[in-house]
């Protein structure tokens, strides 16, 4: 059983543990290639359709979001490994978290029927636009 470490205000275990609940803790989010094919789309769609798994662009960088928990977070929300963490963990900024200002994403889908709803509306956008640009020849 782990001690729970005490929390200082003003430091990051305080605003990871107290301002937002360390969510970053409790999702991975991995850059991907922009998906431009219908084979790229497909993959997107497949990785939508696992539980727990989001899809989202956000300053024009597609991201592959999993909804799981650190195992090493403690019942307070402070990292149980702080002093090995990962330097991913190590390099994070709470300043900056996601979680304590609006995020602007240009995309966002929470499963495979988002995506295919987003899919037929833009289809049907790109074909309007290719029939408008025919009839102004």
């Amino acid at each position: 059983m782990h001690e729970l470490p005490i929390i200082e205000p003003g430091t990051q275990h305080h605003t990871c543990a107290v301002r937002c609940g360390a969510r970053c803790c409790n999702y991975l989010s991995v850059p991907i290639d922009s998906p431009t094919t219908n084979a790229d789309f497909d993959d997107l769609r497949w990785y939508l359709m696992h539980e727990d798994t989001h899809a989202y662009k956000l300053d024009g960088d597609w991201h592959v979001l999993v909804e799981r928990r650190c195992r090493h977070l403690l019942p307070n929300n402070v990292c149980g490994t702080y002093e090995t963490r990962p330097k991913v963990c190590d390099d994070y900024d709470a300043s900056s978290c996601e979680y304590t200002g609006e995020v602007q994403y240009q995309e966002y889908f929470k499963n495979d029927a988002e995506l295919d709803t987003w899919l037929a509306a833009r289809k049907a956008k790109r074909s309007a636009a290719a029939r408008k640009r025919r009839q102004s020849r």
